[in-house]
């Protein structure tokens, strides 16, 4: 890294992986969470770090799922947008941070778009720098012929077979190189060409585009955004800079800097700096509304949601019943421990506190151990906190869920385990295809049945409250999801019963193939005539703002492309 000598460098394990960042100000002050794009890393950012440290905020960058050596799972869908946005959320959380100023460049720049719209509760103030809006993007991709030609170089990105990394890698100097237009410092350039031909750097860096899904749009964004746009940037014209405006509904200033390019903090690094500590000193003035008790003001004309409740609904928990054996031999059941778990987290929530759910059942274990007189030692916790996170997918679930996701249906699971779980847990069932969201009550520290739970998962999905159905096979669950608003589904797995005299769910089933069925039935019914058809070039197109303008990937390719096999699109 160029010119971080006075930095501290930390390594974050966030979602499993160990992620390498740059810290730089006092430990108590305001968190600035800084996102790079492509292709570039977390040291971009040091122009605008060292000012932000010296006006007191604790700034925080980090090489982001790809950049990171420690961070490059192979698969494409692990780079999928809920996952980076998981990510930087889980950023803030290892320093400590529940909420935080949001900046963002390029990719870095479409991740902070999402994250202030569905967590605005965590987010003060947002700045970014090039990238509009997603659906200011999708809006001008459809209607301005000047961003089509913008972006009709991207079908090189997403080919098959390492097509664009052999291109990229090849001549001397790199190709690759070319996408910084001369504007970074030719040191930069080298640094963040050695590092992305590390082993499967530059393919992860690539399988961002890859896999992000261009069928959805996001929610508007209610916090503080600071948008600023260079006249001259190659990859985004001015139509969806302008566009913008539209999906915001809080303070919003819009800066486009007459003569800039994409590599904005490179070219003007006092103005950009500047602009972002007046943004942040106005941001810290303002009052903030509560993002946690409002939902969605318009009901979505879309199929319901279903919200997975995760363990006992969608993973079982009887795996856990060995490890208490081992401990206590017959003298505490899975289903004491587990009440007792549940009971306790709803009385931290009632006085007004949180711990981690994980943190709660290894301390109720050790509760019951005095209670029984057995002795009890660290490794037998840690090993029953370890089988928590490997529960196993019921038989039912697997096939009712790709029968749902094969309908269209949107799915996402909403749990009390703490954020740096869900992940591992989902992915070690084998469920992680199946979900565009995974909502943990970390983000908003009241667990389930807390009614602001559900509510903060309708606005991370983008919905009303009243288009989501809440699945559980624990009936306090589903009494919370109602009291806010949702429809609830009862899994009955078990024999398990709602309590008598309470209200009924919306659906009651006996297994998730009864429950695929009825929802099906109803999704079929509901669903909207108004299908969002995108033409050929808007599906494969991406937000990463840092890519090459056709201009430049003419240069790129050249005769690669030709020599690779591939013929040149000349439409």
């Amino acid at each position: 890294m160029i010119g971080v000598d006075d930095f501290e460098r930390l390594r974050l394990d966030v979602n499993g992986f160990g992620f390498d960042a740059l810290a730089k100000g006092p430990k108590d002050g305001e968190l600035v969470l800084l996102l790079h794009g492509f292709p570039q890393f977390a040291d971009a950012w040091v122009p605008l770090m060292r000012p932000l440290a010296e006006a007191g905020y604790r700034a925080l960058a980090v090489d982001q799922r790809g950049y990171s050596p420690g961070a490059r799972p192979p698969k494409i869908k692990h780079y999928r947008t809920e996952h980076l946005v998981s990510d930087a959320l889980g950023f803030a959380d290892a320093v400590g941070a529940n909420t935080f100023h949001l900046v963002g460049h390029d990719w870095g720049g479409l991740l902070a778009w999402q994250i202030a719209a569905e967590h605005s509760e965590r987010v003060h103030s947002l700045t970014v720098l090039s990238t509009p809006h997603k659906n200011a993007f999708l809006d001008a991709l459809r209607t301005d012929s000047d961003q089509k030609w913008r972006s009709k170089y991207i079908p090189l990105f997403r080919m098959p077979g390492h097509v664009a990394e052999r291109i990229l890698q090849s001549g001397k100097p790199q190709r690759l190189g070319i996408a910084y237009q001369g504007k970074v410092h030719e040191c930069s350039v080298s640094e963040n060409l050695r590092r992305l031909n590390e082993p499967n750097a530059l393919t992860a860096a690539l399988n961002w585009y890859r896999a992000i899904d261009m069928k959805s749009r996001i929610g508007k964004v209610a916090v503080p955004v600071l948008y600023i746009w260079g006249s001259e940037d190659f990859a985004l014209g001015r139509t969806a800079a302008e566009k913008t405006s539209a999906y915001v509904t809080g303070p919003y200033r819009f800066e486009p800097l007459k003569g800039k390019s994409h590599w904005l903090l490179e070219e003007a690094p006092e103005q950009i700096t500047a602009l972002v500590l007046e943004h942040l000193a106005a941001s810290r003035d303002r009052p903030r509304e509560s993002a946690i008790a409002v939902s969605v003001s318009k009901r979505s004309d879309m199929s319901p949601v279903l919200l997975f409740d995760l363990n006992g609904t969608l993973l079982d928990t009887h795996a856990l019943a060995s490890e208490l054996r081992k401990i206590f031999g017959r003298k505490l059941s899975l289903r004491e421990w587990f009440t007792k778990v549940v009971q306790y987290s709803m009385a931290i929530t009632l006085a007004g506190d949180y711990r981690e759910f994980g943190e709660i059942a290894a301390a109720v274990l050790e509760l019951e151990a005095a209670a029984l007189g057995f002795k009890i030692v660290k490794t037998d916790v840690e090993r029953v906190r370890n089988a928590m996170k490997r529960l196993p997918a019921f038989p039912d679930v697997e096939p009712a869920l790709n029968r749902l996701q094969e309908a269209a249906v949107r799915l996402a699971v909403l749990t009390n385990s703490a954020p740096a779980s869900v992940e591992e847990q989902v992915r070690h069932a084998g469920l992680e295809e199946f979900f565009e969201r995974l909502i943990s009550v970390g983000a908003v520290k009241r667990f389930k049945p807390a009614p602001e739970t559900y509510r903060a998962a309708a606005q991370s999905l983008n919905v009303d409250v009243r288009d989501i159905i809440m699945v559980a096979a624990h009936h306090w669950d589903l009494m919370g999801a109602a009291r806010a608003g949702c429809r609830t589904a009862f899994l009955a797995r078990e024999g398990k019963t709602i309590l008598p005299g309470a209200p009924q769910p919306d659906f009651v089933a006996e297994n998730m193939k009864d429950l695929a069925n009825q929802i099906l039935t109803i999704t079929q019914s509901r669903r909207s005539s108004k299908a969002v058809v995108m033409s050929g070039a808007a599906a494969i197109a991406l937000i990463g703002t840092a890519l090459i303008g056709s201009r430049y990937m003419n240069r790129i390719t050249g005769s690669a492309l030709r020599d690779s096999g591939f013929p040149e699109n000349r439409k």
